[in-house]
């Protein structure tokens, strides 16, 4: 018997089950409960996968943005420097 059936079957045989129908109780219930921990650290694990993908996928959208943003200050920068008139320039027109 597995250790996890172990207090499965004291807890049944406790409450007057036979010895045999215990056992397959216990074992039964210890194999759901393995398989259930099993489906739950693949779910576990697809979730982190799948938040490591969209994290990577907003950093990528990010880094883009950023780099539109700045190559439009680039252009807005020049813009300026070809529009500014200085004071002096000014008057004088």
């Amino acid at each position: 018997m597995s250790a996890a059936a172990i207090p499965i079957y004291n807890v049944l045989v406790g409450r007057g089950m036979n010895d045999a129908q215990a056992r397959a109780a216990a074992e039964a219930v210890a194999e759901a409960q393995r398989k259930a921990d099993a489906k739950q650290e693949e779910v576990r694990r697809e979730a982190a996968r799948h938040a490591e993908e969209k994290v990577a996928q907003s950093e990528k959208t990010l880094r883009a943005e950023m780099s539109a943003g700045a190559e439009q200050a680039k252009v807005r920068e020049a813009q300026m420097r070809r529009e500014f008139v200085s004071h002096e320039a000014f008057h004088g027109r």
